[in-house]
């Protein structure tokens, strides 16, 4: 078992979204190198946790997806923003991807000032599936 997580800061258009943000790299244990991700053969990975921050005065939102392009509704896990004084929203629970799962990640900005950084965060377990049935 260790953790899994993709962070970073990106520049999002105004009234745009990005998919698939390239995550920040500091060392850390479990950090995500590339978006998207797909599950390993063998293990399962157990989102734990996702998050966005804004300070703009309108809304950002953080939207984890599954499979292939395009995103639609029927593909995405749950949706977290974060709107004016809230700057930050998140959601937690266990969220668990079998293996060959892809995961993607939208960042959505419906703000209008350009140039406006989008703080983004998902943590979960990556678990070997053997280890799980013992």
């Amino acid at each position: 078992m260790t953790p899994w997580l993709a962070y970073g800061q990106t520049l999002t258009p105004p009234g745009a979204s990005v998919d698939n943000p390239t995550p920040n790299h500091n060392g850390l244990v479990g950090e995500v190198l590339a978006l998207p991700y797909t599950v390993p053969p063998g293990q399962q990975l157990t989102l734990k946790a996702w998050s966005v921050e804004g300070v703009d005065p309108s809304r950002t939102a953080i939207i984890p997806w599954i499979g292939t392009a395009p995103a639609t509704n029927a593909k995405c896990l749950f949706t977290v923003t974060a709107v004016n004084a809230t700057p930050t929203g998140m959601v937690s629970g266990d969220w668990i991807l079998p293996e060959g799962t892809v995961l993607n990640v939208r960042l959505v900005y419906a703000g209008s000032t350009p140039g406006y950084i989008t703080a983004w965060y998902l943590y979960g377990i990556l678990e070997d599936i053997l280890e799980l049935d013992l």
